[in-house]
């Protein structure tokens, strides 16, 4: 299940200055998923704060939804920025708490709980949340565990302002060593009924599948593309319409008689170094050790949380060295594979793009310049250049296809295909290869009826009678493939 998200960071105006692997420490963010079939149901609320992000459901039980991290009591200018957070929470329940239930999630960096003498904010919150009339669960499980060891507390919290509970399966989880963040997850189950629309996406995202050809009802898929090519007469068609009329009719019949599935792409494995792998095992035999003790030993406790940071650590140092070691590698050395490593990394769900390319003393920092870039340096390579080209070489292919061309117009006995020969030529197509421009396979003819030949050998013929090769023949997709053992030479060619 593939979902869509709604982000708001707090660095976004902020510089924040990387120096090697060590970099400074981020300030957070909210944000909010849904599955991707509800985005025609969600809209978003401006909220005006970066800390909060809201959306709105529209479902036959409206629901406004509002994720927060509130300003921890150790900053500085902590109180008037927590009360601020309140005050635009606050006009949200205003506006739409009539007309929607509304739930508040997030991190409150406050507790409901018994407050606490030296932090102000718990005093607010509750006060807040007594004002607004909000309803919370009640429990006495923590959810944020100091990396020190030294102290525990419960500041995540799920809100609404329902009078009947409407969310259900409220639930703290447990520490496991998979999580690194101080943060233990907090969930809770709403029963909603959406109705979604056919309205189109506004996403680059399309879901590709496979056809089981194994699995194809032959008999379907024959009668399919019979009755639909006995309506069609190729005289009163042109070639290029009974061509495309043809494509359409096996894309239909596959799309009735061959079942599909979705292709699930995986992404790359993640390769870890020895010492990665060491710190990685370490960790997880830190977190058993201290899980086996009731999670009560604070001596087992600090020990975990050490394994745990040395292996942030090091794979925060390992991502540093390959980043630079691979656009040391691409400036020194630039080659087409190192060109396709680019795109992918820039094409990747993780912010991998390169920091800057110059091309002809211009700099290019975005991925979109980038891979235009190298379109144009390819682009470059395929245009013939003058460099000892023999031209007397290209005026006798010219003379001998003038001469090809003059004897079919006179010669009163134009070539005809047979039927076997349209077979022959089904049967040599290779299976299991990738779809056409068309998005049509060896398959889709391998596994059409005799209808389908004669229609072809009808076509072909009508090609040699008119002296005309329609359009849709003369295009095409050509993917450039770079083996393991075609590296580029010196001019980058491969």
């Amino acid at each position: 299940m593939f979902y869509q998200i709604w982000t708001c960071s707090l660095d976004a105006a902020i510089h924040m200055r990387k120096s090697h692997f060590n970099r400074s420490r981020g300030k957070g963010g909210v944000a909010i998923a849904w599955k991707r079939f509800l985005t025609p149901s969600i809209s978003e609320i401006p909220s005006g704060n970066n800390r909060i992000i809201a959306t709105e459901l529209k479902s036959p039980m409206k629901i406004c939804i509002i994720c927060r991290y509130m300003p921890t009591n150790n900053s500085g200018d902590s109180y008037p920025e927590y009360t601020e957070c309140l005050d635009v929470i606050s006009s949200l329940l205003s506006m739409y708490s009539v007309s929607h239930r509304i739930v508040i999630v997030g991190d409150y960096n406050s507790t409901l709980k018994p407050p606490r003498k030296y932090n102000k904010h718990d005093f607010l919150l509750q006060a807040f949340v007594h004002e607004m009339n909000l309803q919370s669960h009640r429990s006495e499980e923590s959810t944020f565990f100091h990396h020190s060891g030294m102290s525990t507390s419960q500041i995540d919290y799920i809100l609404h302002n329902a009078t009947i509970a409407f969310l259900s399966d409220y639930k703290i989880h447990d520490q496991c060593h998979s999580n690194t963040s101080s943060h233990v997850p907090v969930s809770a189950k709403m029963n909603v009924k959406s109705k979604p629309t056919n309205k189109a996406i506004k996403s680059g995202y399309v879901s590709k599948f496979k056809i089981q050809w194994k699995d194809t009802d032959s008999e379907t898929y024959h009668n399919h593309i019979s009755n639909e090519l006995s309506q069609h007469n190729i005289e009163s068609h042109s070639i290029e319409e009974s061509i495309n009329f043809l494509c359409n009719c096996l894309k239909k019949a596959a799309t009735v008689a061959v079942p599909s599935k979705i292709i699930k792409l995986k992404g790359p494995q993640f390769k870890a170094s020895p010492t990665t792998l060491m710190l990685l095992k370490i960790s997880k035999e830190k977190y058993q050790l201290w899980k086996s003790h009731g999670k009560k030993n604070y001596h087992l406790k600090t020990d975990k949380i050490l394994a745990q940071r040395n292996l942030r650590k090091q794979l925060r140092k390992k991502q540093y060295l390959d980043r630079t070691q691979f656009y040391n590698k691409l400036m020194d050395n630039p080659s087409n594979d190192m060109f396709h490593k680019l795109i992918r990394r820039n094409r990747g769900s993780k912010n991998k793009d390169a920091i800057c390319i110059m091309e002809n003393d211009e700099h290019h920092y975005s991925t979109t310049d980038q891979t235009n870039s190298f379109s144009r340096y390819f682009e470059d390579l395929a245009v013939p250049k003058n460099n000892g080209y023999d031209p007397e070489f290209l005026d006798l292919c010219n003379i001998r296809h003038n001469m090809f061309d003059e004897l079919c117009k006179q010669s009163s006995n134009e070539p005809q295909l047979g039927f076997q020969n349209i077979c022959d030529a089904i049967q040599q197509l290779h299976s299991g290869k990738a779809t056409d421009e068309l998005g049509l396979a060896a398959e889709h003819f391998k596994n059409s009826p005799t209808t389908v030949t004669h229609f072809l050998t009808n076509c072909f013929n009508s090609i040699f009678n008119n002296h005309h090769i329609p359009d849709i023949f003369k295009s095409g997709i050509v993917t450039p493939v770079l083996k393991k053992r075609e590296k580029s030479n010196a001019n980058g060619q491969l």
